[in-house]
């Protein structure tokens, strides 16, 4: 059931290739920030924890009893420590991810659009602080 449930959240998370970064945005058709993002992807799976920040994503899943590891559908955390968490993203693998990304605080979907900002698949970065495998039988 594990892995049905990662393909379908990495299908979801495909499914939003090219939409623009928005600072603060959670929305499907007028773009996300990273944690907005993620947050939308794991809705697609049953889990809805509402609206957070990616510090706020992190230990919301550790104390929900989700294992750290970094595989297929593994949520990604990135910062200089796990209590500075600044980005979010979903692993496709142990070396690519896909993003809401490239934009900063105040990033308009116009300046996305304008610099090529949104969601993407790159390789994961080297500030990776923490990565939480989802255990489906929290649901």
């Amino acid at each position: 059931m594990n892995e049905d449930m990662t393909e379908i959240l990495i299908f979801y998370a495909l499914a939003f290739i090219g939409t623009p970064y928005q600072w603060g945005g959670d929305h499907v058709h007028e773009g996300f920030d990273c944690s907005g993002y993620v947050l939308e992807c794991l809705r697609s799976v049953g889990f809805d924890y509402g609206d957070m920040r990616s510090v706020d994503l992190y230990r919301k899943l550790k104390d929900n009893g989700h294992r750290s590891g970094l595989k297929r559908g593994s949520i990604l955390f990135f910062g200089k420590t796990q209590n500075n968490i600044t980005h979010t993203a979903i692993a496709l693998n142990d070396k690519v991810m896909v993003e809401s990304g490239g934009g900063r605080r105040g990033t308009t979907v116009e300046d996305s659009k304008e610099f090529g900002f949104g969601v993407r698949i790159r390789k994961i970065r080297k500030d990776l602080v923490g990565s939480i495998s989802l255990d489906y039988s929290k649901l």
